[in-house]
């Protein structure tokens, strides 16, 4: 049993009222070292002068010079209240201003009154196009992490409630990239008046998540509601001791790919780069910042400046799954519609957010080197393109964002094969439609390759 603390004055007045109409509530008080317990027979109260009254057998052991409780048998309230007076069968008590009742919900509730007006946005399926979703903004008045209720309008109600797939667009300044899924589990008939003040019947629906909203989430989106949420970094990459120790890595590893000379010098290294573990996303990062250094020096364009960028953005591309690496292994959106159904909401989201926290932290960070956020900008539309095929094929980008899209793409391919040759992986080479640039590293590859 849980018991929650309840300040709520309708609440509490509702507690008491409902266990006068219940048997076994209780009340007792501690003199020194003496406990009196008396069953009460039967409760009364009143709201107006906030005096509940209480009938007790043989009462007169009671003293007003130290504290009484009640426990009610609704809810198990129990509370500390003040005897106010007390005769030869009645006790008379001061409404608390608090009380402890048991929390029947797995998550706590929160609600609002449908005259604030509190919206959200929910989505339904468009029968006119397939891929296009209809967006419907609703009113809200309760929400948990298990599930929320609706005012739906008129205009609304027939195509929300008859839709095969409904889910949450945006909860407050949130918006979902994934598809939250949200099931109605009842509804009921509501008339109501709108901002407008003309009546309209609606609908009042209650809904599930079929998975738990992220308790962070739900925490910020009531403090944005009460005026106290200014705003969210929401970021690790803001800690001065993450940003020393990021930076030190990254010149480190700098200094490393610096030292390299010979293009195929690049991949001795690579022999052991054969599981998949929990090291996997340190290690995807230092092949990821050799392959794409080593890409750049072969087309000519191996300056110590444009391998800092490049190992720059081989850090900071994952940066966001620092504290969530295995997200760092799903390599494609195709990739990650096959296992988001084993993900959590707050791992889908962050899939999608990765690269915008990425591109946030290349502007803020001091030693980001020139360049980096223009760099980091291309691929982060990149990533969020819904087709890569048709974005590179209609995007003139930046010759390093083309390097480095190659470089993890060879990094994925060396990792996941350990038996990797050049000659197997340019059979493969993805990328020769899509412009000058990717056909250059492929020609240079290729001779590379063929000289060595």
């Amino acid at each position: 049993m849980k018991l929650v603390v309840s300040t709520d004055r309708a609440e509490i007045l509702k507690a008491i009222e409902l266990a006068g109409k219940q048997e076994q509530n209780l009340l007792w008080q501690t003199q020194d070292d003496q406990r009196f317990i008396f069953e009460i027979e039967k409760i009364n109260f009143d709201p107006v002068q906030e005096i509940i009254n209480c009938e007790l057998e043989s009462p007169q052991d009671l003293s007003e010079d130290f504290p009484i409780y009640l426990k009610l048998s609704y809810r198990n309230t129990i509370f500390k209240g003040s005897l106010v007076r007390h005769n030869a069968d009645q006790v008379y008590v001061r409404i608390p201003d608090e009380i402890r009742i048991e929390e029947l919900r797995e998550h706590p509730r929160y609600s609002f009154y449908p005259e604030e007006y509190r919206r959200i946005t929910i989505a339904t399926d468009n029968d006119l196009m397939s891929e296009a979703k209809l967006h419907h903004e609703v009113n809200l008045i309760d929400l948990s992490r298990s599930g929320l209720g609706l005012i739906v309008n008129q205009g609304s109600k027939d195509l929300v409630l008859n839709s095969q797939m409904i889910t949450l667009s945006e909860l407050g300044n949130f918006e979902f990239k994934s598809q939250f899924k949200i099931d109605p589990v009842w509804q009921i008939d509501f008339p109501f008046q709108n901002k407008q003040g003309v009546p309209e019947l609606c609908k009042k629906v209650g809904f599930k998540f079929l998975e738990l909203i992220p308790g962070k989430l739900l925490d910020n989106y009531l403090q944005l509601e009460e005026g106290r949420y200014g705003h969210e970094i929401g970021f690790l990459g803001q800690s001065k001791s993450f940003g020393k120790k990021f930076h030190r890595e990254y010149l480190e590893m700098l200094r490393k790919v610096s030292s390299k000379h010979r293009f195929f010098e690049f991949f001795q290294e690579n022999n052991d780069a054969r599981e998949v573990g929990m090291d996997y996303l340190p290690r995807h990062i230092r092949l990821l910042s050799h392959v794409s250094c080593a890409l750049a020096k072969l087309i000519g364009l191996g300056s110590r400046e444009v391998m800092g960028q490049l190992t720059y953005i081989a850090f900071v591309h994952d940066i966001a799954y620092f504290n969530n690496p295995k997200l760092a292994q799903i390599k494609s959106r195709k990739h990650f519609e096959k296992v988001k159904k084993y993900l959590t909401v707050t791992e889908k989201e962050l899939y999608f957010r990765s690269y915008n926290y990425a591109f946030e932290f290349t502007q803020a960070a001091k030693m980001t080197p020139v360049g980096c956020d223009f760099l980091m900008h291309e691929l982060k539309n990149y990533h969020l393109a819904a087709d890569k095929e048709a974005f590179l094929s209609q995007t003139d980008l930046d010759p390093l964002t083309a390097i480095f899209i190659v470089g993890h793409h060879l990094t994925d391919y060396i990792i996941t094969h350990p038996k990797w040759t050049f000659y197997e992986y340019m059979e493969r080479y993805p990328f020769l439609v899509h412009g000058k640039t990717f056909e250059v590293i492929f020609n240079s590859l290729n001779q590379a390759r063929m000289a060595a």
